[in-house]
């Protein structure tokens, strides 16, 4: 099973030691602004900006979520730069136009408002 990351496994030996990885995130990205630079992330879920949205300057939405309708959702309510991402690198114009269109899509979802439960 590949590595779910810091914040769900921050031991690496599948124990999912998420308070530890919560505290262990934090501390870092504490530690990268102090050194005054922004931190960029992505959310793996709809529970993580309530735990680093105060640290966080900008999310990276990746191509696969991209097209998620939980992650536009998410992104309309966040109070940070998102940045959706494209595969790139398309081989043709059909695909790229096609990956195109699913940035744009994902951008007019998340402007729009959403209630979430939390």
């Amino acid at each position: 099973r590949e590595w779910q990351g810091l914040v769900h496994d921050p031991q690496r030996d599948g124990s999912f030691a998420i308070n530890k990885g919560l505290h262990l995130a934090r501390q870092l990205m504490v530690r990268v602004l102090e050194m005054g630079l922004a931190v960029g992330t992505t959310f793996h879920d709809t529970l993580q900006p309530q735990f680093f949205a105060d640290l966080v300057s900008w999310l990276w939405v990746p191509p696969h979520a991209t097209r998620s309708v939980v992650h536009t959702e998410l992104a309309s309510g966040l109070s940070m730069p998102v940045a959706f991402c494209d595969r790139g690198g398309g081989v043709d114009f059909e695909s790229a136009e096609a990956e195109a269109h699913a940035v744009l899509r994902a951008m007019r979802a998340a402007r729009m408002p959403h209630a979430f439960l939390s």
